[in-house]
């Protein structure tokens, strides 16, 4: 879903269930959310240094470019974000943005301009950094209690 609120469908696909919508912007494709096992693979516990890279996000308070929106919010930048941890951030191309509005440039074609092939951060994974929080307080509540039985 663009800005301007072109919806690009080409598949949608449900893993399971009816939960959370994701649309991937390289794929063009809406997906189901889902975190069963029956939908992966390759099934491993996370370190703890991934656990320790939450410590190095920033948050930063901002304004959107969007004249829609309005205020100011807080919140990560993608880029800073990737930079703590590739997991922490999706990924999408590198499209060509307004500087004033904040919109992805079209072209004459109506077609999304991109400015090369790299793909780049477009957002925070906000459940990656949850779950990172989440094995992160589990580790401090285990350093806690440690310290406290000494």
């Amino acid at each position: 879903i663009d800005y301007d609120g072109t919806l690009e469908a080409p598949s949608l696909d449900s893993a399971a269930g009816s939960n959370s919508l994701k649309y991937n912007t390289s794929t063009n494709e809406i997906t189901y959310e889902s975190s069963t096992r029956k939908v992966k693979k390759n099934i491993a516990p996370a370190t703890a240094s991934l656990y320790d890279d939450v410590l190095n996000l920033s948050p930063s308070t901002f304004e959107w470019k969007n004249p829609k929106s309005t205020g100011t919010t807080l919140g990560l930048i993608a880029e800073e974000v990737a930079s703590a941890n590739s997991l922490f951030a999706s990924y999408g191309p590198n499209f060509e943005y307004n500087n004033e509005t904040g919109r992805i440039q079209r072209n004459e074609s109506g077609s999304r301009v991109i400015v090369d092939d790299t793909i780049v951060p477009v957002n925070v994974n906000w459940e990656a950094i949850t779950t990172a929080l989440i094995g992160k307080v589990k580790s401090l509540e285990q350093r806690l209690s440690e310290l406290e039985n000494q």
